[in-house]
């Protein structure tokens, strides 16, 4: 009787066992589900393309691009140009901390993209130790046009399109 029982015991043991291994893997799989669609959800709010004026918009960049990000930010930049009727974008990378080849190859290709799209890219917010690592690496940057500053970028914007800021009397 003492066999049996102890038998039961270890059979009912192992169920639970199974059972609570079954409700641990739900669980990890449903926690997993929900922070991969937290991190696209982050992402797609890590690259608003704004509209500034009519057929201008600002793509402000900030925190590190990795390949899924710039992939990302082509993806929203290219759909908001069409959404938009836009002829200029403004790339404002100040909130980018490093720009190494990878990511000057990212910038690049969205520029280029957009250009196909029949829109002009103006790229602010080149840091000074920025500017010296690309030309330290070689980054070929002829193809951009730049400006120093946001404010510089929105002047050229107005500048491509034929408008004017003027005062009121």
């Amino acid at each position: 009787e003492s066999a049996r029982f102890t038998d039961e015991f270890i059979r009912v043991n192992r169920v639970i066992d199974q059972l609570a291994l079954i409700t641990f893997e739900a669980f990890s799989k449903t926690r997993e589900q929900v922070i991969r669609q937290q991190s696209q959800a982050l992402l797609e709010l890590s690259t608003p393309a704004i509209k500034l004026w009519d057929r201008i918009l600002l793509l402000p960049l900030v925190g590190v691009i990795d390949t899924a990000r710039a992939q990302l930010i082509m993806e929203n930049l290219l759909t908001a140009i069409v959404e938009h009727e836009a002829r200029v974008v403004i790339l404002d990378i100040t909130g980018v901390p490093i720009i190494d080849t990878r990511v000057a190859h990212h910038l690049s290709k969205t520029v280029t993209s957009a250009r196909m799209m029949g829109c002009e890219v103006v790229t602010t917010g080149i840091s000074p130790d920025t500017a010296q690592t690309l030309t330290k690496l070689e980054v070929d940057v002829s193809a951009l046009r730049t400006r120093g500053t946001l404010r510089a970028g929105v002047a050229e914007a107005f500048a491509l399109l034929g408008l004017h800021v003027t005062t009121r009397d």
